[in-house]
């Protein structure tokens, strides 16, 4: 075992506390105070080899303004043993004060423990409020005992310094410091709490008190006449009325609230339909858009088509521009062409006769209004039909025409090269 021979060992510790001991077989736990708020305080201060363990209990006595710090002093001579135990649970009333781990300090003495109070309080000693009975009657049980726990938050004390404290008191080396007081209570006095028989009973085993009369608020002044009487009674009468509209008006009121309720309701449940019918409209204008994307698309495809057709179009016609140009650029200049045209017709004219002296008026057209002389139609431009003719030359004139001197007569307009083919194809369809 270790030994306080070393006066290194310096401990001054306040933590609150929750005391626990046995009484009449029955094992009781206490831990509130008066006020409840407040705590039980334990104080160990060790020293070399003077030692002081306290317990503080804040209470209301008679005699003393305000909370008096009633404190029990343990003696350390008179502790025969010390141990202590680190407990993961505990009593309910433990567990309710302390959310953490905990340690029991278990105490065995050879003497009663002593009790100071403040020089004013009132001896014997009378609680001025119920719950400061309850103290002193836990104090009254404590003071006859000899072994008793107090619980604590296992993080205040260390082991080691338990341990010291522990093998100190199995050795029976502990003394108290000089003229021994608890430090708080400079003006204090020691009080013999030992159980009497003659005690009155503890203030749990007495029944509560009669229930006290109502408190009227409102004090009446006293009444000295009739007159004074029936006034008081007309003021009555008169709040009375005043209650009975206040309460008329506050049901209006909700009544009017009620309707409001109701019509709000309604509302809501139109808003509600209002909704559903906008989603559904909302859905269709999406289908819409959708559809009116889809031909937007078609309709940017077909342009897209029309356009590289233009651009086919436009090429084509640049090439046909070329041609045109290369035909102009490369036309006759020599006069082949009329040459050529000049004897087509005079060979069609020659076969014409050669072949049908009187084809001229054989091969009239119907429209002709000329008289039945011998007459050529010779087309000066497109037929119509195979059967326009837009000049008339006699067959004397036509005849005459073989000369190569022979000039057209002015009516006679010259025809074109295939205007003369046109003309023999008629002809050898007529004579056929």
């Amino acid at each position: 075992m270790s030994s306080l021979t070393s006066p290194c060992l310096d401990v001054d510790e306040t933590t609150p506390a929750v005391v626990e001991w046995e009484h009449d077989g029955a094992t009781h736990c206490f831990s509130k105070p008066d006020p409840k708020i407040d705590s039980i305080m334990l104080r160990i201060h060790l020293s070399g080899l003077c030692a002081t363990v306290e317990l503080r209990f804040p209470m209301n006595l008679k005699g003393v303004e305000g909370i008096s710090p009633v404190a029990i002093s343990i003696d350390p001579s008179s502790i025969t043993s010390f141990d202590f135990a680190f407990a993961s649970t505990a009593s309910e009333a433990v567990q309710e004060k302390f959310k953490c781990p905990v340690a029991c300090l278990k105490f065995q003495t050879n003497k009663n423990i002593r009790l100071f109070v403040p020089t004013a309080a009132k001896e014997p000693l009378a609680p001025s409020r119920t719950q400061s009975g309850k103290v002193l009657d836990v104090l009254r049980m404590l003071s006859a005992a000899t072994s008793f726990g107090i619980y604590v938050d296992a993080t205040k004390f260390s082991k080691a310094e338990l341990q010291s404290i522990s093998d100190a008191a199995k050795q029976t080396r502990l003394a108290p410091f000089h003229n021994q007081y608890p430090p708080a209570n400079i003006e204090a006095k020691v009080v013999d709490l030992s159980p009497q028989d003659d005690a009155p009973p503890a203030y749990d085993e007495t029944g509560s008190p009669p229930p006290a009369p109502p408190i009227n608020e409102r004090k009446r002044r006293r009444i000295s006449s009739p007159d004074e009487a029936r006034d008081e009674l007309a003021q009555i009468w008169a709040e009375l009325k005043a209650r009975s509209e206040k309460d008329r008006l506050v049901q209006q009121e909700l009544s009017t609230l009620r309707q409001e309720n109701r019509s709000l309701k309604t509302d809501f449940d139109q808003l509600r339909q209002q909704v559903t019918t906008f989603r559904k409209d909302f859905s269709s204008l999406q289908r819409d858009v959708e559809q009116l994307q889809c031909q937007d698309k078609h309709s940017a495809d077909l342009l897209e088509s029309y356009d590289t057709r233009l651009v086919e179009l436009r090429e084509d016609l640049e090439d046909l521009d070329a041609k045109v140009d290369s035909i102009q650029e490369h036309r006759d200049e020599n006069g082949v062409a009329q040459s050529f045209l000049d004897r087509v017709r005079s060979d069609v004219k020659q076969t014409i006769l050669n072949i049908h002296p009187d084809v001229a008026y054989s091969a009239r057209p119907k429209s002709c209004q000329h008289p039945p002389i011998a007459c050529v139609a010779l087309a000066e431009e497109e037929f119509v039909d195979n059967t326009s003719v837009t000049a008339v030359v006699p067959m004397s004139t036509m005849m005459a025409s073989s000369s190569p001197s022979m000039v057209p007569p002015p009516t006679a307009k010259p025809l074109g090269a295939m205007a003369w083919l046109d003309f023999a194809e008629w002809i050898y369809a007529t004579l056929l």
